[in-house]
């Protein structure tokens, strides 16, 4: 039904689904939120932006409440959290989580972050997390980016001034911050860029047959949020644990890689040509494990060569998969304290 039926009737005006976040707006928050939140002066606030066609309308504060989902039957919104320690240091920092993931995910890495001053705002893309759409289910990759304008759009209504804005991704986080400031107007805010294992090639592993892409090319446009494929499954990380945490989590989507989604993955990453890569004048730090079976690293060595940034680096871990930052076990991984150590670093010295 909400693969098919209701689509059609959605746009023939005579179905309005009942919650447009599909039962995810007022699931409960995370453990890793609650232990942020039990931290000594952290503050807290939730938003969110409605939007029309992709543009901002308008921004409110929310309690996550059924009034809010009843309020807002019909139109689309994206979610998103800030956390700050204290006065803070006048700088944001929007951290950008990777496909079918949330937000949330990020309360378990960003403790440095505000202890160092930053205000940290985490969004929820459209079809994640508590932001309208169905789960998983990303129409357009462009729909991403003025996801991010319109949370950047949101946050100026309440500063009292325009603070610099750094930007953190992963994965399909990552690919969006390069599309933003590349291609977007809105780049013009950003300050600098930390991105990990970005979704700018995709590896050998992970690239759907040629059978699985034309089936998915001829479907897409009345199939779209048909789930087609499991490309990504299981090639996150070789740690069992990682993969039963993300399938045991509801706030994250688990299920089949939609028809629409792949391809909204593939045109993201086929507008980083040569020229727009070589566009990219900003700040930044790429990290990626040469062991990355889903994103290629090979595209992050391409940007590094390409781009025209006159302040940047490229940090390779060896033998390192695809998810760099881990919360599983009672010790933090070896790897995960590197690199938010080298993320707070990176930062603070261009605050």
């Amino acid at each position: 039904m909400d693969v098919f039926l209701y689509p059609v009737l959605e746009k023939l005006g005579l179905y309005t689904p009942p919650d447009p976040t599909y039962g995810r707006y007022l699931l409960t928050i995370s453990d890793r939120e609650k232990k942020l939140q039990a931290e000594p002066e952290v503050q807290i606030r939730q938003r969110r932006v409605f939007v029309k066609d992709g543009h901002f309308l308008r921004g409110e504060d929310v309690e996550l409440t059924q009034e809010e989902i009843d309020r807002g039957k019909g139109k689309k919104w994206v979610y998103y959290k800030e956390w700050q320690k204290g006065q803070g240091n006048g700088a944001d920092v929007i951290v950008l989580h990777g496909l079918n993931a949330y937000g949330g995910k990020w309360a378990a890495y960003i403790s440095g972050l505000l202890s160092n001053g930053f205000r940290v705002i985490a969004p929820d893309m459209p079809g994640h997390g508590r932001s309208t759409g169905l789960h998983g289910y990303i129409q357009s990759h462009s729909r991403l980016l003025d996801a991010l304008e319109s949370v950047i759009l949101d946050m100026d209504t309440y500063s009292n001034a325009r603070r610099k804005i750094f930007l953190i991704g992963a994965s399909m986080g990552g690919g969006i911050i390069l599309n933003f400031c590349t291609l977007h107007p809105g780049k013009q805010r950003i300050a600098g860029v930390y991105i990990l294992c970005p979704m700018i090639a995709v590896s050998p592993e992970t690239m759907p047959n040629a059978l699985v892409r034309f089936v998915g090319r001829m479907t897409k446009f009345f199939a779209g949020r048909y789930p087609f494929a499991a490309v990504i499954r299981g090639k996150g990380s070789d740690d069992p644990r990682v993969e039963e945490e993300l399938l045991s989590d509801p706030r994250g989507y688990s299920g089949k890689m939609r028809i629409a989604t792949g391809f909204s993955m593939l045109y993201c990453m086929l507008d980083f040509t040569p020229s727009v890569i070589a566009s990219f004048d900003l700040p930044f730090r790429v990290v990626h494990g040469t062991h990355d079976r889903v994103t290629s690293y090979k595209g992050s060595i391409s940007l590094f060569e390409k781009s025209s940034s006159k302040d940047k680096d490229l940090l390779l871990y060896d033998g390192v998969e695809h998810i760099m930052l881990k919360d599983v076990g009672s010790e933090r991984d070896e790897t995960t304290a590197k690199v938010l150590l080298d993320m707070e670093e990176w930062l603070m010295k261009r605050v």
